[in-house]
């Protein structure tokens, strides 16, 4: 058995930094949708059932020049989303 902990803040509306003993991560999304920058996991859930779906990118891919990009898309689409569902 090992280990571990977690410190996570909210920084804003969709935007949580997250603390770690593997280091520290953003994680970008709302209610729906989150993507976690460190591991480049997409999670999609439904809200009020338990139930969700994790989608991960593979490191070796995330490591080359094209994936970056899609990465930054996806990043991208991620904040214009919670700014649409949480307009301030």
């Amino acid at each position: 058995m090992s280990w571990s902990w977690t410190k996570s803040s909210k920084v804003a509306p969709g935007v949580r930094i997250d603390l770690s003993k593997n280091g520290p991560s953003m994680s970008l999304g709302g209610n729906g949708v989150t993507y976690n920058t460190r591991t480049g996991r997409t999670t999609y859930s439904i809200r009020g059932t338990g139930l969700r779906y994790t989608t991960s990118s593979n490191k070796q891919n995330r490591a080359s020049s094209s994936t970056g990009s899609s990465s930054v898309a996806i990043v991208v689409l991620a904040i214009l989303c919670t700014v649409l569902m949480f307009p301030v």
